[in-house]
């Protein structure tokens, strides 16, 4: 299995991204794990310490994408957005977002036939996913 572990910035969401991919190391016996970042990121001076590989990946310097209307949460991102991330940074790995919502990156995953495990706190957006999905 591979994984590919995104989550830079802040530790708030590097700490988790790691504790889940050593949870999937422990349950999966060959598993490979990849993180991609940005280079100027808290991500490329925390994950070589903490024994994993790190690629600094430059999409391009600016996208353009219409602005989606909270229509189930309300930070959602635009899909072709989040397809494109998919799309550039993952080829047949599990996709893997730790923090949901909307599933926006769920939906993006699905579409483009990989697998994807999404986690989400607030039961109500559990719900809009589990539409979204089916």
């Amino acid at each position: 299995m591979r994984v590919m572990m995104s989550g830079g910035g802040t530790g708030g969401h590097i700490y988790p991204a790691l504790t889940i991919v050593r949870a999937i190391q422990q349950q999966v016996e060959s598993c490979e794990v990849l993180s991609v970042g940005t280079k100027q990121g808290l991500e490329f001076d925390i994950i070589p310490k903490e024994g994993f590989k790190i690629k600094g990946k430059r999409l391009s310097n600016v996208w353009l994408f219409d602005r989606v209307p909270p229509t189930y949460h309300p930070t959602q991102k635009p899909l072709d957005l989040v397809s494109r991330m998919v799309g550039q940074c993952s080829d047949d790995g599990i996709v893997y977002d730790p923090f949901s919502g909307s599933g926006t990156t769920l939906v993006a995953a699905e579409l483009s036939k990989r697998k994807w495990i999404g986690s989400e706190l607030k039961e109500e957006y559990c719900k809009v996913v589990e539409k979204r999905i089916s």
